[in-house]
């Protein structure tokens, strides 16, 4: 979904999970688009966030294409701009006892952002934590 608001566009997303088919060619494709709509937006302030769905810390061929975009378009990564000391998991699975680092923020102008944070909520029914 897109929403332009004056200055500002955000974009999210939910990008293929693993074990969905032709998932670095699916990735690829919306990463294609996704950088389209920065390159058309040059003045805008923008916002891309939502289930990456892989862990861009660590390295595979997924997280590599997802890095690679981020560099290209010059994005950064809210989590990395602000850096509290605690990393708390976004997706998280009690009964499976797993857990990671998959739900990002990504923005093209890294001084408009104030505040970053993973909420642990008790009265959180998703086994996704919010980032605000």
């Amino acid at each position: 979904m897109l929403v332009s608001v004056g200055n500002l566009l955000t974009i999210d997303v939910y990008m293929p999970c693993v074990g969905s088919p032709n998932r670095a060619l699916l990735y690829e494709d919306v990463l294609h688009n996704l950088s389209a709509l920065v390159r058309d937006y040059p003045q805008h302030t923008i916002i891309v966030g939502g289930d990456i769905n892989t862990d861009l810390n660590i390295s595979n061929p997924v997280s590599d294409l997802c890095n690679r975009f981020i560099d290209e378009t010059r994005l950064y990564r809210c989590d990395k701009l602000v850096n509290t000391g605690i990393k708390l998991s976004t997706y998280f699975n009690d009964t499976l006892n797993c857990e990671s680092t998959i739900d990002y923020f990504l923005i093209s102008n890294k001084d408009a952002i104030v505040c970053f944070d993973v909420i642990d909520s008790d009265s959180n029914l998703s086994d996704h934590r919010p980032i605000v």
